[in-house]
């Protein structure tokens, strides 16, 4: 799991942030549960051809996103990667977490919602992951 804590910031700004840095690497918005936000993208060859098989079609990269306060102007903001055949069908669908490899994608994609809030002030400890 990637993470950084934002201090000083709302959720509504966190929230925009977070969607701003997805859509800018052409992640769609997903259906999300609760207080995740969920985006998803049609993944490499590669990535189907290690978290795939030949029959259930292409497999695409699903990315679940939680804030949650740790203490009074403080949140974390955490994020887990999936991979995912079947995506459209939620009875076969299948979801499997990504590699420890992969793990570094999500930690990069919090960084740049780091960056995009430091932008607007300097309230963000640097990205670090468990």
């Amino acid at each position: 799991m990637a993470f950084i804590i934002v201090t000083n910031q709302s959720s509504e700004r966190i929230e925009h942030a977070i969607r701003t840095v997805f859509e800018r690497h052409a992640y769609e918005e997903g259906k999300s549960e609760g207080d995740e936000l969920v985006f998803e993208r049609k993944s490499s060859f590669l990535n189907g051809m290690v978290y795939g098989d030949w029959y259930s079609g292409g497999v695409w990269e699903r990315i679940k996103v939680y804030q949650r306060e740790l203490r009074p102007a403080e949140k974390v903001v955490e994020c887990d990667g999936y991979m995912v055949q079947e995506r459209e069908d939620p009875l076969f669908q299948k979801e499997k977490k990504e590699s420890k490899m992969q793990h570094g994608h999500c930690q990069k994609l919090l960084g740049e919602v780091a960056k995009d809030l430091m932008s607007k002030t300097n309230t963000v400890a640097p990205p670090r992951s468990r």
